[in-house]
């Protein structure tokens, strides 16, 4: 039975929900307001287990990415069961291009297979989510033989887990988005010249043809996290095991799609001083990885033909990108 069933009432129903608060509760009416603490206690007392008696005096901003801002929530009465709390504030306008009941369902099941931090509560726009001991990799840490070979692991793990029963594909996402971009409209007008310049219709034609010559050739699909850069890994400093997180962008995918854009993640926005091969696997590195993410006795044709694989959903990966961010998602 599938752990990503569809989105209902509070809470999320699902074939675990026997275990009661398990999954994230819904409160679609409810919008954070960053101001009232009074109402972030009220969440956490109502939506977080062990924490009814649990103050919010605070907040400390982790992070600001362009589909999210994160947040620490300071708690007073935090019981020890309880390692902290995270509140997402959702970007304005990227309900648009992101699904976030799809992305709920998906964590979920994640969380319930050990993979992914558990969400508490999704609101209007934001939600509260478990807050692990753990540290993001960075950008070097990909690179390290051993950290490289844990990953591919796990995104194994993530990979035969059962998706979504519908998701949108690299290929939709893509067409959808450079449909999108043709009536775009930038912030600025240097901006907008560049959507302008852009030929929408040849890069919709380019698309077209990469999947008529790639698919018959892609294999099964499969659940993927489509955004596996260094941030949304983290190193649980308890037992030193990693997490995959934020899943806005998860969705049935080839496996070397996933693959793909990772190695691409290589050259991270950390490092834009650098040539843009500068730190994309070598030969040796990428091996490394495919038999970290087919086992140690992957014979030499499974290792080639999904090196091949990886090697053409590379590009695919950067029109994926190019789509999304000409549809207007960073302006």
């Amino acid at each position: 039975m599938s752990l990503f069933a569809g989105r209902s009432s509070s809470p999320l129903k699902s074939p675990l929900q026997s275990k009661p608060g398990y999954f994230c509760m819904e409160k679609p009416s409810v919008r954070v307001d960053l101001d009232d603490l009074d109402q972030l206690s009220l969440l956490v007392q109502e939506c977080v287990p062990g924490c009814s008696n649990s103050v919010v005096t605070g907040m400390s901003p982790l992070s600001g990415g362009y589909t999210n801002k994160l947040y620490d929530l300071h708690l007073e009465n935090l019981p020890t069961s309880v390692f902290g709390v995270l509140l997402r504030i959702y970007g304005e306008g990227t309900g648009e291009f992101i699904d976030r009941n799809a992305e709920i369902n998906c964590a979920n099941g994640l969380h319930a297979a050990g993979l992914a931090p558990r969400y508490y509560v999704a609101m209007e726009n934001g939600r509260l989510e478990q807050k692990l001991n753990s540290t993001a990799l960075q950008p070097e840490d990909l690179r390290e033989g051993t950290t490289s070979k844990e990953i591919a692991r796990l995104l194994k793990r993530l990979h035969s887990q059962q998706g979504p029963e519908t998701a949108s594909t690299v290929w939709d996402a893509a067409a959808g988005w450079l449909a999108k971009a043709a009536t775009a409209k930038a912030a600025d007008s240097s901006r907008q010249k560049e959507i302008d310049e852009l030929d929408v219709a040849q890069l919709s034609k380019m698309l077209t043809q990469m999947q008529i010559e790639i698919c018959p050739k892609q294999g099964n699909l499969c659940l993927c996290h489509n955004d596996l850069l260094h941030g949304n890994i983290l190193r649980n400093l308890d037992d030193g095991s990693l997490s995959f997180v934020d899943f806005e962008y998860s969705g049935l995918n080839p496996a070397a799609f996933d693959i793909a854009n990772h190695f691409n993640e290589w050259q991270s926005m950390d490092d834009q001083n650098k040539g843009i091969f500068d730190f994309y696997p070598s030969s040796g590195q990428a091996e490394n990885f495919f038999r970290g993410y087919l086992g140690d006795d992957a014979t030499e044709v499974q290792l080639q033909e999904l090196q091949v694989m990886v090697g053409v959903f590379s590009l695919v990966s950067h029109l994926y990108w190019g789509s999304c961010m000409q549809r207007g998602t960073y302006l």
